[in-house]
C-alpha cells in the first residue's frame, strides 16, 4: 500500500479513504482492484496495512452488494462519485457511489431510467425520492452522509426488455451529442454517435445514409 516492496522507512501509506474510492472507481469502470500490501522480509504484514484492510473489509461488509458481481457504469462519471450496475430480467440496479454528499440535498444521474425505488444500501427502510429533468434523474437526499469515505444508494429500475429501449443516456460534458439506439432523424441525415432532430422510429440504417 506503500510501494512495491516493503521499505521500513516507507512510511507513505495511503489512506482507507484512497484505498475504497479507487476500489470503487476500479470497478465502476469494469476493472479488478489489485493492490499490494508489500510484506516484510520475514513474511509479516506491517500493521498499517493490516488495519486498512480491515477497515476495507467493514466497509465491504455493508456495501459489498454494491462491487461484487457489478458492471461497469452505464453513463459518464458523475461530479458527485461513480456507479456500477447489476443487470436482472425484470430490474436493472445501479448502485451510487456517493464521494462528495450534496450540500444541496440533490444528486445528478445523467441517464433517465424507469426508475422503480431509490434508498440507501446501509439502510433500506430510507427511501429516497427521484424525480426526472431535462439533464437526467435527480435524487433528493436529506441530513448527512451515512459514511464520509462512500455512501451507496441503490436505485431499481425497469430493464429494458428485448427490442426496447427506455434508457437514455444524455450528452457528456465534453459537448458530446446524445445517442441512442432507437433515436430517430429526418432527411437522412446522420452521423455516427450523432443523431438530431429526433421525429420519427428509424426503420433501417439504410434509411439515414451512410455511418
Amino acid at each position: 500500500m506503500a510501494s512495491d516492496r516493503y521499505k521500513s522507512y516507507d512510511d507513505n501509506w495511503k489512506s482507507t479513504e484512497t484505498l475504497i474510492r479507487n476500489l470503487v472507481d476500479i470497478v465502476s469502470k469494469g476493472g479488478n482492484y489489485l493492490l499490494n500490501i508489500g510484506p516484510k522480509a520475514d513474511g509479516t504484514i506491517p500493521q498499517p496495512s493490516v488495519d486498512r484492510l480491515r477497515e476495507m473489509g467493514k466497509w465491504m461488509k455493508v456495501n459489498g452488494e454494491a462491487i461484487y458481481d457489478t458492471t461497469a457504469s452505464p453513463c459518464q462519471m458523475p461530479d458527485w462519485g461513480r456507479i456500477t450496475k447489476k443487470v436482472g430480467k425484470e430490474e436493472t440496479t445501479l448502485y451510487l457511489h456517493v464521494f462528495d454528499w450534496p450540500k444541496r440535498g440533490r444528486l445528478l444521474i445523467p441517464a433517465v431510467y424507469d426508475v422503480i425505488s431509490c434508498s440507501l444500501l446501509a439502510d433500506p427502510s430510507r427511501s429516497l425520492k427521484t424525480k426526472r429533468t431535462g439533464k437526467g434523474i435527480v435524487v433528493l437526499v436529506q441530513g448527512e452522509a451515512v459514511d464520509p469515505i462512500c455512501t451507496v444508494l441503490v436505485m431499481k429500475t425497469r430493464t429494458d426488455p428485448p427490442g426496447e429501449r427506455s434508457s437514455v443516456f444524455l450528452p457528456w460534458k465534453r459537448n458530446l451529442s446524445r445517442f441512442v439506439s432507437d433515436a430517430s432523424c429526418t432527411e437522412g441525415s446522420f452521423e455516427r454517435y450523432r443523431i438530431s432532430p429526433w421525429v420519427k422510429p428509424l426503420k433501417s440504417r439504410s434509411e439515414a445514409g451512410r455511418p
